[in-house]
């Protein structure tokens, strides 16, 4: 028998406004990769590690309806057990974690195993700890009698997203006594030691370019191997020049020089932006932005930075390194505070780690995310 566990986290099924396009492009990684994958491989046991869906009290009743018939029965039809736990943004209240979308919505399905409270489960050889997000980290204690702990933790000193480390939270040292820590939570995958963030299984948004996404597969003796996502879209960025186009985030850490057709076909199954260097002819610009355009992939408009305006001779590993002009607001916020000059002995790295919180709950808050 194949005692293989499989652990991933943080789908946020309904991110942005319960898009139904974006909520078919995460299923077409299940449908597509993840399912077949579990399949083939005799794989009888899934953890999921936390933050299911995105929006922690309004959930759209088509997403949900698809969630049950396509997601949630799967496992039942197929006999394959689903574990998850509670994320925070599984739950209602930020201050408990008793009223939750899984619990709630779960129940009618044999297979599908929820977790708003610890406990140790026992899967093959392994004896595992499922901890679901800790309201109060004052109350918490790490297990024993364990060989794993599964959880959604809040951990100091690990990548939140690109270049932006955590501050505050458990101090990894605590779990120094354990063989193996799977958290959920932070969407870059990571690993320090003994404990591993999964990240995102795919790239939900900017923060996750250049990301590699997938997910984790445990073996007997603590061997893990690591799945790519090889299917859903990517977050790419076009860089125009009237000489070249190149595009990054195809490939981790490559830039390749493009075609204007070759252009066409990323923009229409990538999420894009376009950066332009020189553009002394504007009708042909504008031909090839507006086929762009046509192909665009659903629901991001393809938005032009003109980089002009900030560097007047271009390096692109300079450019990316030191000042990037992209609307995304953490970019934004990140180079403002490294430009910035304090008199008093501040770090940088906490201020940018606590505009970042302060931002996401911002975010939360917009999308009616919190309550009292």
């Amino acid at each position: 028998m194949n005692n293989n566990i499989v652990f991933l986290s943080d789908s946020h099924f309904g991110t942005n406004n319960s898009s139904k396009s974006i909520f078919e492009t995460q299923l077409s990684f299940f449908d597509d990769q993840f399912f077949p994958y579990l399949i083939e491989n005799g794989i009888k046991e899934v953890i999921h590690l936390g933050d299911f869906v995105h929006n922690r009290n309004n959930i759209d009743l088509w997403i949900l309806q698809e969630l049950k018939t396509r997601f949630f029965k799967w496992f039942d039809e197929n006999n394959i057990k689903l574990h998850i736990l509670v994320g925070n943004h599984d739950c209602y209240f930020r201050d408990r974690i008793s009223h939750n979308f899984l619990s709630e919505n779960t129940n009618e399905f044999k297979n599908i195993f929820v977790y708003d409270r610890a406990k140790t489960i026992k899967i093959g050889k392994y004896s595992i700890a499922m901890i679901p997000w800790i309201v109060d980290q004052k109350t918490f204690s790490v297990p024993k009698k364990c060989d794993i702990i599964a959880g959604h933790f809040e951990m100091n000193n690990f990548p939140m997203m690109k270049n932006i480390m955590s501050k505050g939270g458990f101090d990894a040292n605590i779990f120094k006594d354990i063989k193996l820590v799977f958290s959920g939570h932070y969407h870059i995958k990571s690993r320090q030691d003994n404990i591993i963030y999964t990240g995102t299984q795919y790239q939900l948004t900017y923060n996750d370019f250049d990301e590699e996404k997938g997910f984790y597969v445990l073996k007997d003796n603590y061997e893990l191997d690591y799945i790519k996502n090889i299917i859903t879209p990517k977050f790419i960025k076009l860089y125009y020049d009237d000489d070249v186009i190149t595009v990054s985030g195809l490939e981790t850490n490559k830039t390749s020089e493009i075609t204007k057709d070759k252009a066409k076909d990323i923009v229409s199954t990538n999420y894009s932006k376009i950066y332009v260097k020189k553009c002394k002819n504007l009708f042909n610009f504008d031909i090839f932005y507006n086929s762009l355009c046509e192909v665009s992939k659903n629901d991001y408009k393809i938005e032009i930075i003109d980089t002009e305006q900030v560097v007047e001779n271009f390096n692109l590993t300079e450019f990316e390194e030191t000042l990037e002009t992209d609307t995304n607001t953490i970019d934004l916020i990140r180079t403002f505070i490294d430009g910035m000059t304090f008199e008093e002995n501040i770090e940088k790295n906490l201020l940018m780690s606590l505009s970042s919180e302060m931002y996401q709950l911002a975010q939360d808050e917009s999308l009616g995310l919190s309550n009292d």
